[in-house]
């Protein structure tokens, strides 16, 4: 099930990102296109990402407070 969630409350592992990756998914939003929704994990606090840290990031880049998520 899909949500759209305050990105805020997702907690990311350090793990690498690669900036050729994010700013693809940066053109993309900015070309109005819609992405797969990431993927996390709840938790008593919020939420763990466990799929799509390129596409948080790019969210991130871009100012925006929610991403959808399953």
């Amino acid at each position: 099930m899909e949500a759209l969630l305050d990105i805020d409350q997702i907690i990311v592992n350090k793990q690498p990102v690669q900036g050729d990756h994010i700013e693809d998914f940066v053109d993309l939003l900015e070309n109005g296109r819609r992405i797969p929704p990431i993927v996390v994990r709840t938790t008593k606090t919020g939420y763990v990402l466990v799929d799509g840290r390129h596409r948080l990031a790019a969210h991130k880049i871009l100012g925006r407070t929610k991403i959808w998520a399953r």
